[in-house]
């Protein structure tokens, strides 16, 4: 029995590719050569790992890459369908037509209408009202210097114990006021005096005041020919520059609150009106000279 032997298959491959092939008749000796030079060449000038690893990387992590950013920009795109969803979710409730626009709301401009009832509702305010518009700036002024100062002379809380505090309203005082008026606060503020502030330095005492009205009062008209002559010029003269008032009454509620050992309160609410005199001097474009000095402080009753 004859046997037949056969020759082992043998082949060369790169990259799982076979390059030279034992059985194949077609590849000659000379591009067996040609190939074993070329990988030996790769290699020694370290080509061929480069050449593998970049196959690998455009193989394999690529196409994850590209899977990522694709991922992102789709999440991207969505979040922004989302926010223009919102938009026209507040700008067009339900029942609205959504593809109707411009989104901007349009109102018609009322100067003057009949039924108010009508119409009412769909006004806007175009500026804030003015609650002192028939006040001058002079006269704004004077009422905030006003209400600044009987603040300040009335009102005190000395449960801190602090003398600072004491100090501080003492210089205001004396710095807004006439040597009258701080002699005035001055005497209120002996402990000899009934209700001083300084009987309940330390003490859960508060006092506590709201201004209610400040009603201005205007410089007295004189009588006589030719004072007649000076206040029909002086009307002339307010009509071009409004009279500035140099007196005032102010009305105010005090509310006092104490607290005794037992942490019970107390209130007690009480009302008053004071006479103000005051010396006003406005800053213009030729006297740029500020003054604002209470003259007089009396109770009214």
């Amino acid at each position: 029995m004859n046997k037949s032997k056969t020759k082992p298959q043998t082949s060369i491959t790169v990259a799982g590719k076979p390059i030279v092939d034992n059985n194949d008749s077609s590849l000659n000796l000379q591009e067996t050569l040609d190939y074993q030079k070329f990988i030996k060449e790769t290699v020694v000038n370290d080509s061929y790992f480069r050449d593998s690893l970049d196959w690998y990387l455009f193989r394999y992590v690529k196409p994850v890459s590209d899977r990522s950013m694709l991922f992102f920009i789709v999440l991207i795109i969505g979040f922004i369908f989302y926010l223009i969803k919102s938009m026209l979710d507040v700008a067009y409730p339900a029942g609205h037509n959504r593809l109707k626009l411009p989104i901007v709301i349009s109102q018609p401009l009322f100067v003057n209408f009949i039924d108010k009832g009508k119409y009412q509702p769909n006004l806007l305010a175009l500026k804030k009202i003015n609650t002192d518009k028939k006040l001058t700036t002079d006269q704004i002024i004077i009422k905030h210097f006003l209400s600044f100062f009987v603040k300040n002379f009335e009102e005190f809380d000395y449960s801190s114990a602090n003398l600072l505090l004491v100090n501080q309203k003492t210089d205001l005082i004396r710095n807004m006021s006439s040597y009258q008026v701080y002699t005035q606060f001055q005497k209120v503020m002996e402990k000899s005096t009934p209700n001083s502030p300084m009987l309940y330095f330390g003490q859960n005492y508060q006092k506590t005041i709201n201004i209610t009205n400040i009603e201005f009062l205007y410089p007295e008209t004189k009588s006589g020919f030719k004072e007649n002559i000076d206040n029909l010029l002086n009307k002339i003269i307010i009509q071009v520059k409004p009279q500035v008032p140099d007196s005032a009454i102010v009305s105010f509620s005090e509310t006092i609150k104490t607290v005794d050992e037992f942490k019970k309160t107390k209130i007690i609410n009480n009302n008053y009106r004071y006479w103000v005199k005051f010396k006003y001097n406005s800053i213009t474009k030729y006297d740029k000279n500020f003054n604002f000095t209470i003259l007089k402080y009396i109770k009214q009753k």
